[in-house]
């Protein structure tokens, strides 16, 4: 199903985060006759994998997309051993992959909302061609449900990012597990009243996009909403001002999504020229 609506759009980058490599219910085994009925009838065995890299791989393939990919793992879960399972990050692309890398990000032992290794992936492709390359850096992240952990981890990832050279074409997408009103999110874009901003400055997508009010001039734009944070404590305001709609992409499984926990962020010469949400959504038509 996901390969399916995917394709429809033949995107040239993804981004997928919780990307699992485990055993799931109903797989195949050596020893089962499904196995054996299937190479009898010379289909296809990539679904025995335990990898959904390689089911996503061989998905796209089958519906004419040849992707290039990167999958590097974050966490390993070990309570279900000998069947452990390995959790990580993304990327398939139609560009070329010129290098990957990626860095962990730090974690709090004490913190219950810090549990789980988290990292940042950096995919560099050339978006240009052999003769004039375009270099275009894709960083994805999943972030963790603490948000203590978010500020820190979201200065981490800056810091990270600002290793390129300034002006570099860069976006940072992914499950940030946190509104747009959160500290880590209003660090990001600059509004933090006590943290420096990022140099240079990271744009939302989605605020960004041709048709948002946020991104138009006009004096009647609605004045949106931030954060006010007194010593360590930080509140969200919400009087006189206008949280923008729309982008709600968090629960996909109820049957109205409600809040907007996924991100794209960029900043470098990028010109915007749409944003589109396909699948189950509030505010906008499934595309």
């Amino acid at each position: 199903m996901l390969a399916d609506a995917i394709s429809n759009f033949a995107p040239s980058i993804i981004s997928f985060q919780e990307v699992r490599y485990s055993k799931w219910e109903g797989m195949p085994t050596k020893d089962n006759n499904d196995i054996h009925q299937r190479k009898r009838r010379g289909s296809l065995l990539w679904d025995t994998s335990r990898s959904q890299v390689t089911h996503l791989f061989e998905a796209f393939k089958e519906k004419g997309l040849s992707y290039n990919f990167v999958f590097q793992p974050a966490m390993m879960y070990t309570h279900s051993m000998p069947n452990y399972e390995i959790e990580g990050l993304a990327v398939f692309s139609l560009y070329p992959i010129v290098s990957s890398s990626y860095r962990r990000l730090t974690r709090d032992l004490h913190d219950r909302g810090d549990e789980h290794q988290r990292i940042c992936l950096k995919v560099e492709l050339n978006i240009g061609t052999s003769s004039s390359p375009l270099h275009i850096f894709i960083y994805v992240v999943h972030m963790s449900l603490s948000v203590s952990a978010q500020i820190r981890n979201m200065q981490e990832i800056v810091e990270y990012m600002d290793e390129e050279q300034k002006g570099s074409l860069q976006l940072l997408m992914g499950d940030f597990n946190c509104l747009p009103s959160d500290p880590s999110i209003q660090y990001l874009l600059g509004l933090h009243p006590s943290l420096p901003p990022p140099s240079p400055p990271f744009l939302d997508a989605w605020l960004s996009r041709p048709s948002s009010s946020s991104s138009s001039s006009s004096s009647s734009s609605p004045t949106p909403c931030s954060m006010v944070c007194v010593e360590e404590e930080c509140k969200y305001q919400t009087e006189g001002c206008e949280e923008e709609e729309g982008g709600y992409t968090f629960n996909a499984r109820d049957d109205i999504p409600s809040k907007r926990i996924d991100f794209i962020f960029y900043r470098g010469q990028i010109d915007l020229i749409d944003f589109e949400i396909f699948g189950k959504t509030q505010h906008q038509t499934s595309k």
